[in-house]
């Protein structure tokens, strides 16, 4: 039990990242919008209004994460839902890496479009691995953690 316990613990830590995924530009979009300029931003007043690039960036992870979800069934039947999964935090990776190096409104896009695809894979891909190795009798709980993963991960954002 304990192994079935760990194994979907390490795998639904990709939740933590979807939610935080989902949860992350409420917060920081502001202070974005301040170190990018965007939006004719303007350090000597100091006033902050929202634009299309704002909304656009907000918008980038949910609208990447369609195809993401589209994808990640018929790449979990043709490679496998560990392939498929371990293959995804490159896209977790090379989307936050992004975003942290990120000084342009068309980097911002495309990191948050990586970290949206790879919350689209993980939507799909972390469910399937979890109930198809987990026990029948633990298989609800175990599915369970990743909405709890999810509601986590929006609390740290």
């Amino acid at each position: 039990m304990s192994r079935d316990v760990t194994r979907t613990a390490v795998v639904e830590l990709q939740a933590l990242l979807f939610g935080y995924t989902v949860a992350f530009t409420g917060p920081t979009l502001t202070h974005i919008i301040e170190d990018v300029r965007l939006c004719g931003y303007d350090p000597a007043d100091g006033v902050i209004t929202m634009c299309s690039g704002a909304a656009f960036i907000a918008s980038a992870a949910p609208l990447a994460a369609i195809p993401g979800a589209v994808l990640a069934g018929p790449a979990c039947v043709i490679l496998g839902r560990r392939a498929v999964l371990v293959g995804n935090l490159a896209f977790w990776i090379s989307g936050y890496a992004l975003l942290a190096l990120a000084r342009s409104l068309p980097t911002l896009l495309v990191a948050r479009a990586l970290a949206g695809l790879a919350t689209g894979v993980a939507s799909v891909a972390c469910n399937m691995y979890v109930a198809e190795t987990s026990p029948s009798e633990s298989r609800g709980w175990l599915g369970a953690g990743f909405n709890v993963g999810i509601s986590i991960g929006i609390l740290f954002a």
